[in-house]
Order: C-alpha cells, then sequence, then structure tokens
C-alpha cells in the first residue's frame, strides 16, 4: 500500500510496544495476558492523508485480514464532532463493521486547550462512530499539585457526548499522565510526562501521552475475551461484557453528567476479572438473541435469587448492560440511530389474564402494579448522596426513550425511596425483566416497501450481589432458575487466562 520510506511508524511502534510489554514496561497489570499478535497496517502516510483514502485504507486492511476480529484506530482527523450530524467518517466506520463482523475501538481524540485554560473540545471526528467503542484516557496517578487527579479524566482527552446525545465515549483506560511542576500552570512548560512507558521505533524507552495509548488497551483486553469464550467471534456480546463490567475510580469532585461525558461508563476490569470469578455474593446472567419488531420478552418469573431477602425485603446490587445493533440512517443527521430498545426489569404484585383478541395484546399474561428497578427516578437523592462506598459503581442515568445503542444502568436497592422501598420491594412480589424495540417512521415505512422484517440483535448481561456479603447469590440463583424450569448454560471458558508474575 505504502512503501517504507512514505511512512513514519514512531506511533504504531510505541503502540505496539504498549500491547506487547505495556504490563513489564509499566509495572502493572493492564492486561491478563503477556504479549499480543499484531497485525500492522499501515493507513496514514506519513505525509498525511485525504478522508476518502482514508476510509478505503481502512477499508482495505480489513478486508485483506478476514482472522482479525478487533481493531485499534488510533487515528483521528483534524475537526471535531457536529452535536447533530454524524460525520462522513464515523458512518463509514459503522459500515465496515457492519459489512465485516469486526469490533472497532476508536480513540476519542486530544485536545491542548487546557494549556490555555479552556475546556477540551468535543470528540474528534469518528469517535461517535455508533458500533465502535470510543475511549477516552484516565489519569493513573495525581502530580504533586492535583493539577492531574487520579482516576480524574485526562487533562487532555476530549469530551462527548455524540449526536443526538448518545453516550460517547462509552469507555477509558490509562492514556499517560501529564503531571504539574506548579500549583497555578500557565503554559506547556509547566507540565511533564510521566507516564505512559513504550519503546520507539529505533528501540529506546520513551514516555508519551494520548488516548492514542488508552484505546488500544481497551482492545487487547476485548481481544483476550474474545480468545476465552467459546463460539464464534461475536462483537455485541464482547462490547456488553466489557462495558458491563466498567467502573469508576474514586473521583467525587466530578458530577455524573461529567463523568459520562469524559469518561463513559468507566474504565473496565482486565478480562481476567471478567471471565473469573470465585465469589458466592454475586451471580451474571447474559441474555442473548435477536428481537423481531411486534414482539417482546417479558420473563414475568426472572430468578431474583430469594435468599436475597432481609426482613420481608427484597435487598441487593443491580447492575444491568444493554447493548443491541440499531438500524442507522446516514441521511437523517441526529435521527441516524433509527431504532431503540425499552429495557425494564424490576417487580409487581400479581399476574392476570388479558384479552389477545385485541390488537395490540401480544402476552396473554400481564403483570399488576409493576415497578421499573432501572428508573432513576426511583430513588432516593438523600440515600444515594449518603451511599459512598457504592460511589464508583453507582450508574443512575434516566434513559427513557433515547436511542442510545449502548445502556448501563447499577444501583443498590437499599437507596429507593422510602415509601417504594416498603412496597416494591417487599419478598411477596415477583420480578420481570422487559424488552421491546421502537422504530421511528423512515425505517419502518422502508422496511414496508421492501417487504423486510425488521429485528434487533442484543446482549443484556445482569449481575446481582449482595453488598453484605452474606448470601450466597450464585446458589439462589440457580435454586430460582430450576425452580421455574429455565434452560441455561454456563458460559464456556475455553482459554485459562492467567497473569504471568
Amino acid at each position: 500500500m505504502y512503501e517504507d520510506s512514505e511512512l513514519d511508524t514512531t506511533h504504531g511502534t510505541f503502540i505496539a510496544s504498549l500491547l506487547i510489554h505495556g504490563n513489564e514496561l509499566n509495572n502493572v497489570s493492564d492486561y491478563a495476558v503477556s504479549g499480543c499478535n499484531i497485525v500492522d497496517v499501515p493507513v496514514v502516510p506519513k505525509n498525511g492523508v485525504d478522508e476518502i483514502t482514508l476510509i478505503n485504507n481502512i477499508k482495505r486492511a480489513v478486508e485483506n485480514n478476514p482472522e482479525v476480529k478487533v481493531w485499534n484506530l488510533s487515528v483521528s482527523l483534524e475537526g471535531e464532532i457536529s452535536t447533530d450530524k454524524f460525520s462522513d467518517f464515523a458512518v463509514a466506520l459503522d459500515k465496515i463493521q457492519d459489512d465485516y463482523a469486526v469490533l472497532i475501538c476508536k480513540s476519542a481524540g486530544n485536545d491542548s486547550k487546557f494549556f490555555e485554560k479552556e475546556e477540551v473540545g468535543n470528540l474528534s471526528l469518528g469517535a461517535e462512530s455508533v458500533r465502535s467503542l470510543t475511549v477516552g484516557s484516565l489519569t493513573r496517578n495525581s502530580d504533586e499539585y492535583e493539577v492531574s487527579k487520579e482516576n480524574h479524566p485526562s487533562l487532555y482527552s476530549r469530551k462527548g457526548r455524540g449526536p443526538g446525545y448518545i453516550i460517547k465515549p462509552e469507555l477509558c483506560h490509562f492514556g499517560g499522565d501529564l503531571s504539574a511542576t506548579t500549583f497555578h500552570p500557565v503554559d506547556q512548560n509547566d507540565f511533564f510526562i510521566s507516564s505512559e512507558t513504550g519503546i520507539t521505533s529505533d528501540g529506546r524507552k520513551s514516555v508519551k501521552v494520548g488516548t492514542s495509548f488508552s484505546t488500544p488497551k481497551i482492545a487487547k483486553n476485548i481481544a483476550e475475551l474474545a480468545n476465552g469464550l467459546s463460539g464464534e467471534f461475536d462483537p455485541l456480546m464482547l462490547k456488553a461484557l466489557i462495558t458491563h463490567s466498567a467502573k469508576y475510580g474514586e473521583s467525587p469532585a466530578l458530577s455524573g453528567e461529567e463523568r459520562l461525558e469524559k469518561l463513559g461508563y468507566g474504565k473496565p476490569l482486565n478480562s481476567n476479572e471478567i471471565l473469573v470469578s470465585d465469589s458466592e455474593f454475586s451471580t451474571t446472567l447474559v441474555l442473548r438473541g435477536n428481537l423481531e419488531k411486534g414482539k417482546r420478552i417479558d420473563i414475568m418469573d426472572f430468578p431474583y435469587p430469594k435468599n436475597l431477602v432481609e426482613d420481608g425485603k427484597f435487598k441487593g446490587r443491580i447492575k444491568a448492560t444493554l447493548v443491541y445493533n440499531n438500524y442507522l440512517e446516514k441521511e437523517l443527521g441526529s435521527e441516524y440511530c433509527q431504532s431503540n430498545m425499552v429495557f425494564r426489569f424490576g417487580t409487581y404484585e400479581s399476574k392476570f389474564d388479558r384479552d389477545t383478541t385485541k390488537k395490540t395484546i401480544l402476552n396473554p399474561i400481564g403483570r399488576k402494579n409493576s415497578e421499573n428497578m432501572l428508573n432513576k427516578k426511583l430513588y432516593s437523592k438523600k440515600k444515594v448522596t449518603s451511599n459512598f462506598d457504592y460511589a464508583t459503581d453507582r450508574m443512575l442515568i434516566q434513559y427513557g426513550d433515547k436511542y442510545y445503542p449502548v445502556k448501563k444502568f447499577s444501583a443498590d436497592l437499599s437507596e429507593l425511596k422510602p415509601k417504594l422501598f416498603n412496597s416494591a420491594l417487599s419478598s411477596n412480589r415477583s420480578w420481570y425483566l422487559y424488552l421491546e424495540g421502537q422504530y421511528r417512521d423512515f425505517i419502518m415505512k422502508k422496511a414496508k416497501k421492501s417487504k423486510e422484517t425488521l429485528s434487533m440483535d442484543y446482549c443484556v448481561i445482569i449481575t446481582i450481589s449482595d453488598p453484605d456479603r452474606k448470601a450466597n447469590v450464585f446458589g439462589g440463583t440457580v435454586q430460582e432458575l430450576s425452580a421455574n424450569n429455565f434452560r441455561y448454560n454456563s458460559m464456556e471458558i475455553v482459554n485459562e487466562v492467567t497473569i504471568s508474575i
């Protein structure tokens, strides 16, 4: 594609060294597996490239390497994303991922405005790609003046959200620390780079910063997950698994919205921590499938463990993640995302018979007095603010009918408003899980014209845990699965994932 003389290998070599030797070079445990198989595909010559050529280069690279399923894209075009329109670059990245069933991890982009004490800009073009996982940067260590703070967004990491207010970036990782040399830095000379350490193209150790270096860490963790699971490569499930594991570090000064804009759903665990768990105090359930338009999933005997009852009330912490492949239409601006999935999970009082002769009623059995535990409005602000030990895991977002392709919720049931705590969590109630697709008029008319049946692939992950670490939640869930005649399989891990010492 390009002659060696046309390339500058400095950037790519540094990224490769982080993927292969990052743990050892930085004395960290960012990965569960030492080493990495890398396919090096030059898509940007040292003299630069125009957008169309870049897109064609990326497409050709993916097409010519069908065995590679996880791609790192630490490349950004000049300019910022729009708030009401998805860029041609983002649309092209989405199409490549759909056409070739691959997953791209895209850097959020860097901005030097903080040197002038200005707020960093919006994401770089392409970082709003819906199918991609967009990655911001997180500070690993505070400097002595706390200008850069541990577990806070890196000073240079660009912020979301994306067009249509979708949550971008979704994830973050350590991209290198900029440390201040004074309490009141005024320009670039008042900072020095303190991590990450990698190797340059001439074989020397060097220290660099950027979302270019946080992004490949996510890509490697996803590749480790893919290698650790049996079956075919499933980008949807991998996105769900890694997003489900993400959480925030201690960063109490950040508002919930600022966290979302700069850190997404947080920093994920490494693959070993995601795949291997020996805790009896929690259980994780995965629901993977395809849902046709007009159909619904309404599980009315969800296996919430009965041993998570205290003083006649259900207790526990719930973490739920939904990832789905929505329909995309590039000509429709902020309505590029043409379908949505409604997700509810909670309790109800009792079942009752319904009249299925009516056109809008599909399920012959209904639920009486349902409460959706994924509804932010059910939780007490006073209880939330006083529960400090859950701050890094909590995720309360009011999604409503937002067309976000990645949704996550995490809450402690003890934080419900007092009135609801007494009624909605009564041990006499049952638990349900509900999924339903929503479609905009444009995509419905298009499907009707082409006689296409609309449907969406989805992956739901729910983790239930006992905050007091007393109840055998895993055993209790298995008992409920058996009692309600659920067909289920344990997730098969084909490779033992170990950390080299």
